[in-house]
């Protein structure tokens, strides 16, 4: 076996450790050693602080913001410099409807350390905005628009705020500007296209919109509001063109039964009488699908297509569902004038309560019945 010998710098060094301690010399750390075990001890931090931060990401994605808030706090804590955990933290208040002194706190605590970050004043307008409180929402939203000028998404929520107060002149100068600046920003077009209409000026809109299209084709919401703009101004085939490539009606939690409505009258003053049929009875054989508009729009649809048995079907419906309106009688009279029983048809006419006042187009049909 191997025989151990000593090494005399060893021995002196055991020697002078061996002393100190018995002299109570300092053995504290040395200012180096502090100074690495501060920073093993700030990364270590780092690290938890990190993986906090992704939990409370994902908790906050899968909607459970109470867990997010929880380990948010926790990344917090661990790294109170860190930019995207605070600027988390109040995207989670935001959702979870905090009171405003909450909210203040975390988004002053994000701007003091990220002071020029736009993203907070986003948050906490967009706060003030769901509760109400426009003025600020809007000194919120022109905050972030001045330190990011980047990002159109705060310009077009300060528009917005100006479009609420009917202050179009001045949206309409910020969207103008944000026009420039972002050329192939659809959003900006798609606001002018709104204005345009708070200004009654529906050619305008379209030209908006048609070119808000070009630049998102996909856009869903684009689509519907191009297709309103074409169906008020009558261009019923080019609304059509727009409302079918949206499936209307396949998505049972959002059938969209206003726009499917808008398409049956589209295919109805298009002279597609057979597919507005179609529509109006899925739509009215639908739970809770009843609506006395939509029986107006069978009994219409019809009596074009000379289909008597959906015509007195509608016709009686209008009756029962409100017979104070003229619109069943109209029907039902029209269902025997067809059948050739006039006769029938003016005593229909007749039944109109004395109290409602006829239309021009109910007294007409009833002098073409003398």
């Amino acid at each position: 076996m191997r025989k151990l010998t000593s090494h005399p710098g060893i021995v002196f060094a055991v020697a002078v450790w061996c002393g100190a301690l018995l002299c109570g010399c300092n053995t504290e750390h040395s200012d180096f050693t502090k100074e690495v075990i501060t920073k093993g001890n700030d990364k270590h931090n780092e690290l938890k602080s990190a993986a906090a931060y992704d939990t409370a990401r994902q908790r906050f994605g899968a909607g459970d913001l109470q867990a997010a808030y929880q380990q948010i706090e926790t990344a917090i804590a661990l790294n109170s410099q860190e930019v995207e955990a605070l600027l988390l933290r109040v995207q989670i208040l935001l959702e979870m409807g905090d009171d405003e002194s909450v909210m203040r706190t975390a988004v002053k605590a994000g701007l003091k350390v990220a002071p020029d970050d736009a993203r907070f004043y986003y948050y906490m307008g967009v706060f003030y905005d769901r509760n109400g409180y426009g003025e600020k929402a809007y000194q919120c939203y022109a905050s972030a628009a001045e330190l990011d000028e980047n990002l159109v998404q705060y310009k077009l929520a300060a528009a917005e705020m100006l479009m609420e107060w009917s202050k179009l002149d001045e949206a309409e100068n910020y969207l103008q500007t944000a026009k420039k600046r972002h050329p192939n920003a659809a959003g900006v077009r798609q606001l002018l296209g709104q204005l345009a209409q708070l200004r009654d000026d529906e050619a305008l809109a379209t030209r908006y919109f048609e070119e808000a299209i070009l630049l998102a084709p996909k856009e869903e919401r684009l689509r519907e509001n191009l297709a309103l703009s074409y169906y008020r101004q009558k261009k019923y085939d080019r609304a059509v063109a727009l409302l079918e490539k949206m499936e209307l009606g396949k998505n049972e939690d959002a059938p969209r039964r206003d726009l499917q409505t808008i398409l049956a009258e589209c295919y109805l003053y298009d002279n597609r009488p057979v597919q507005a049929k179609k529509i109006l009875r899925r739509l009215l054989t639908a739970p809770d699908g009843e609506a006395y508009d939509l029986w107006v729009k069978m009994a219409e649809v019809s009596l074009l297509l000379e289909d008597l048995t959906s015509l007195r079907t509608a016709a009686e419906r209008l009756l029962t569902l409100n017979p104070q309106q003229e619109d069943g009688y109209l029907a039902l009279s029209r269902y025997w004038d067809l059948t050739g029983d006039k006769e029938q048809a003016r005593a229909t006419l007749d039944r109109l309560p004395a109290e409602v006042p006829p239309s021009p187009l109910y007294q007409d049909y009833r002098d073409s019945l003398e």
